[in-house]
């Protein structure tokens, strides 16, 4: 059974919680790195404080700010940017909303719900579903630490432009492979090149090969 995310504005509480957070942070920061930077760090705590760093006091642990859960967020942090990579990869902006699938257990689905202010706000989704099964037909596929997460191509490229492309490409290289494939057979090239310019050529043919190994693979979700 899937289950669907609508995404939800953080209420005003949580955003005045986020301000508190970022505003002890920076000044914890600021009163850190005042002995080494005194003139910038005294310029931008009093931005935000009527009185000097210099007098302010030394920052002290606080073991009710000690969470034991702050590492959950890595599946958030880890899904954000995987999700960031595929989408420069394809050429994907971020204003650009796509569909989102998500195979995780129980305990990262949780977490992940809990944060979906983050995932919309840095993923930018139209759909998000977790999936007790990610079926990988015509999705890219991405295998986290924490969770597995699928898009659907079509949310990210035109299937028939992209098919096209990749067509395109496989012609490209397979002429490419067979000049080279002429070339290292000729035995007149062979005894007369360079062995520097026969080494290149070898390596152009292995490079082609790789391409169209993984063309032809790219060309296998489009079937």
């Amino acid at each position: 059974e899937m289950s669907k995310v609508v995404f939800q504005e953080a209420p005003q509480t949580q955003k005045d919680n986020t301000c508190a957070i970022l505003d002890y942070t920076l000044g914890a920061i600021l009163k850190l790195l005042h002995p080494f930077m005194p003139f910038v760090t005294e310029e931008i705590y009093q931005r935000f404080h009527m009185t000097s760093i210099t007098v302010a006091p030394w920052p002290k642990v606080k073991n009710e700010f000690s969470f034991d859960t702050y590492m959950q967020m890595d599946a958030v942090f880890e899904m954000i940017v995987a999700v960031r990579a595929i989408r420069h990869e394809k050429a994907v902006p971020n204003s650009k909303k796509i569909d989102l699938e998500i195979f995780a257990d129980r305990n990262i689905q949780s977490i992940l719900e809990k944060n979906t202010i983050y995932l919309q706000r840095f993923i930018n989704y139209n759909a998000l579903e977790f999936v007790d099964e990610i079926v990988s037909s015509q999705k890219v596929v991405q295998v986290l630490s924490k969770s597995t997460i699928a898009i659907p191509l079509a949310t990210l490229v035109n299937l028939d432009e992209e098919k096209m492309k990749l067509q395109t490409k496989e012609k490209e290289l397979v002429s490419e492979i067979t000049r080279c494939e002429k070339m290292l057979s000729n035995a007149n090239f062979i005894q007369k090149a360079p062995p520097k310019k026969i080494e290149e050529e070898k390596e152009k043919l292995a490079s082609y090969q790789k391409q169209l190994e993984e063309v032809h693979t790219l060309l296998k979700d489009f079937t």
